[in-house]
C-alpha cells in the first residue's frame, strides 16, 4: 500500500490540465452549491440528542463549566470540541441551534470536497465531480447536516486526516486526527491509522504526527480524567445499558441501515468491489477502506444496538460511494481492453464508467429524497411537541426544580435553570445506577431479558426518592401508563391537561404541594 500505485494514476491525474481551469472550478463548485441548495431545502431537522450538546455549550458559556446539571461532574456528551464551539458562538450572542446547524451544513459540504480530493487521482476531474454530486444528493447527508449534531464536522476531520498522511502532510494530519478524536471517541481510530500508515513511510515524520496529535489530544484527556473520572463519555455506558444488543446483531443492525434503500445496496456491492481492487492493486485508497471496516467494528464492539440512528452510519456514505465509483471505473476499463479497437462503447468504459454510473446513483438518490424527508420530518415533530411543552413548564417552574423526562435533550435545553432527571441515564449519574442496580436484580430473579426502560419498580423508586416538580415523557417510556396507575403517584400528582392535540401520546405529572417538599 506504501509507494505502489495504480499504472492509470498518473493518466488520471494529467487529465485534469486537459480542461479550461473555468471547466475545473466548475467541475468543484457544482457539488457545493448542488449540497447547499439541497440542504436548505430540507430544512432543520434537529434531533432530540443534539440538544443535549446544546445544553452542555449553553453552561460552558454561562460560566457553570462543561457539565448537563450545575455541581454534577458527568460526561453526556461524545463532543467535546463541537461542545466548546458552539459556547464559543453563544459568547459572542449567536443562537446555539442555529450555529450547529450550519455549522453541519459548512461541514458536509467540506467532507464533500475532501472526498472527491481522495477519489481525484483515481475517478479524475470529471469522476470525482460526479462522486461529489452523489453525495450531494444522498438524503442522510442533508439529514445528517441538518441535525444539529456533529456528524459532519467529523466527517471532514476523518477522511482529511486520510487526505492529509496520504499527501505527506503530517503535521496536519496530526491536527486533524486529534481534532477527529475531540469530535468523537471514534477519531481515535484515524488518528492511529493515520500513525501507522506514516510509520511504514517514515518514522521520524510518524513521531511527529504522533507527537502533534499529543498535542492536540492530551489536555483534554488530562482535563477528563480528573473533573469526570475518565475520558471516556458516560453517554457510551448509558447507551450501553439502556440498548444492550451483542457484536453480531449490531454489526448486522448498522449494515441494513447502511443499505437501507436499492440505491445503496447497489453502491455497497459495487464497494466491496471496489476494496477488493484497491487491495490487489494496493491502492493508496486502501487506507480510507481499513478506516471504514475499523470504524463498523468499533461500532459493533460498543455492543449499543443502532435501530435507527442514521448519524452513527452516516460517515461510512462518502467511502462506499467512493469505492464503488472506482469498482465500476476499474471494471470499465477491464470491459474496455476486451473490446475491439474502434469501438463506440470502449472510450465511455474506460474513461467514463464511473461518471455514469454515480450520476445514475445520484438521481436515484434524488427520487428518494422527499420520502426521506417526510420520514425524517415525523422524527422533528416529536421535538416540536418537546419544544412547545419546555416553554410551558419554565413558565411555571422556579429556578432549581427538578423535571424528570423520559428523553432528555430537547426539553433540558428549553428548561436551563432547573435540574433533570434524565430517565436514561445519559446525564444522571444517579439514575444510571439505579438502572445498572436494577438490570443486575432482574437478571438474578431469572429475567433473561431485563426490560429496555428498567422495571416499574425502578422508574416509581426514582419519582419517590427525587419527588420531582414535573414528569414529562412519551407514553412508552418511563412505564408512565403504569406509573399514574400507583396509589403514590396518584396521591402526590396531578396529570395535566395540555390543552393541545399533539399531546396525545404524551403525559405531563405536576406535583400537587412542591411547598410541602422543601
Amino acid at each position: 500500500m506504501g509507494d505502489s500505485r495504480e499504472s492509470s494514476l498518473s493518466e488520471s491525474a494529467n487529465d485534469a490540465y486537459r480542461f479550461p481551469l473555468w471547466f475545473n472550478i466548475l467541475l468543484a463548485v457544482v457539488p457545493a452549491v448542488s449540497f447547499l441548495g439541497l440542504a436548505v431545502y430540507y430544512g432543520p431537522l434537529l434531533i432530540d440528542d443534539a440538544y443535549i450538546t446544546f445544553r452542555y455549550a449553553e453552561n460552558i458559556a454561562a460560566g457553570r463549566g462543561m457539565v448537563y446539571n450545575p455541581g454534577v461532574p458527568v460526561l453526556g456528551t461524545t463532543t467535546v470540541l463541537f461542545t466548546v464551539l458552539l459556547a464559543v458562538f453563544k459568547l459572542v450572542g449567536l443562537s446555539v441551534p442555529l450555529v450547529a446547524r450550519w455549522l453541519g451544513i459548512l461541514s458536509a459540504i467540506a467532507a464533500i470536497a475532501v472526498t472527491q480530493r481522495l477519489s481525484y487521482k483515481s475517478l479524475g476531474p470529471v469522476g470525482a465531480a460526479a462522486l461529489g454530486i452523489c453525495l450531494a444528493f444522498h438524503p442522510d447527508m442533508a439529514f445528517a447536516a441538518n441535525s444539529g449534531m456533529e456528524t459532519c464536522l467529523s466527517m471532514v476531520a476523518v477522511y482529511g486526516t486520510l487526505l492529509l498522511v496520504l499527501r505527506s502532510r503530517y503535521y496536519a494530519a496530526g491536527v486533524s486526527g486529534g481534532a477527529a478524536f475531540l469530535l468523537r471517541p471514534d477519531g481515535a481510530l484515524v488518528l492511529g491509522l493515520a500513525a501507522g500508515y506514516a510509520f511504514l513511510r517514515d518514522r521520524k515524520m510518524a513521531a511527529r504526527l504522533i507527537l502533534v496529535g499529543a498535542v492536540v489530544v492530551l489536555p483534554w484527556l488530562v482535563y477528563a480524567a480528573i473533573i469526570y473520572g475518565s475520558p471516556i463519555p458516560h453517554s457510551i455506558k448509558a447507551k450501553q445499558l439502556i440498548n444492550p444488543a451483542p457484536a453480531p446483531f449490531v454489526l448486522l443492525g448498522n449494515l441494513r441501515i447502511l443499505t437501507g434503500g436499492l440505491p445503496m445496496k447497489v453502491a455497497c456491492i459495487f464497494a466491496v468491489l471496489g476494496m477488493g481492487v484497491a487491495l490487489l492493486r494496493r491502492s493508496e485508497l486502501l487506507l480510507s477502506a481499513f478506516w471504514m471496516l475499523c470504524y463498523l467494528a468499533g461500532l459493533s464492539a460498543s455492543r449499543i444496538f443502532n435501530a435507527s440512528y442514521s448519524w452513527y452510519i452516516a460517515p461510512l456514505i462518502p467511502g462506499v460511494l467512493l469505492f464503488a465509483g472506482y469498482g465500476i471505473n476499474e471494471s470499465g476499463k477491464i470491459l474496455a481492453g476486451r473490446l475491439r479497437e474502434g469501438s463506440t462503447v470502449r472510450p465511455w468504459l474506460k474513461r467514463g464508467a464511473a461518471t455514469i454510473f454515480l450520476v445514475i446513483m445520484a438521481a436515484l438518490f434524488i427520487n428518494r429524497f422527499s420520502c426521506r424527508h417526510d420520514y425524517r420530518m415525523k422524527e422533528h415533530w416529536r421535538v416540536n411537541i418537546y419544544l412547545v411543552v419546555g416553554d410551558w413548564l419554565r413558565e411555571r417552574c422556579a429556578k432549581g426544580d427538578t423535571v424528570l423526562v423520559g428523553e432528555v435533550g430537547t426539553v433540558g435545553y428549553v428548561l436551563p435553570d432547573q435540574v433533570i432527571i434524565d430517565g436514561s441515564g445519559i446525564n444522571s449519574p444517579e439514575v444510571y445506577r439505579a438502572r445498572k442496580e436494577d438490570r443486575e436484580r432482574l437478571i438474578k430473579k431469572g429475567v433473561e431479558i431485563p426490560p429496555v426502560g428498567g422495571s416499574v419498580d425502578m422508574i416509581l423508586g426514582l419519582i419517590l426518592e427525587y419527588r420531582p416538580r414535573y414528569v414529562f415523557t412519551c407514553k412508552p417510556w418511563l412505564h408512565i401508563e403504569e406509573i399514574i396507575g400507583k396509589p403514590e403517584i396518584k396521591k402526590a400528582y396531578r396529570r395535566i391537561k395540555f390543552k393541545a392535540p399533539i399531546l396525545g401520546n404524551f403525559v405531563i405529572l405536576e406535583r400537587k404541594n412542591p411547598k410541602l417538599d422543601n
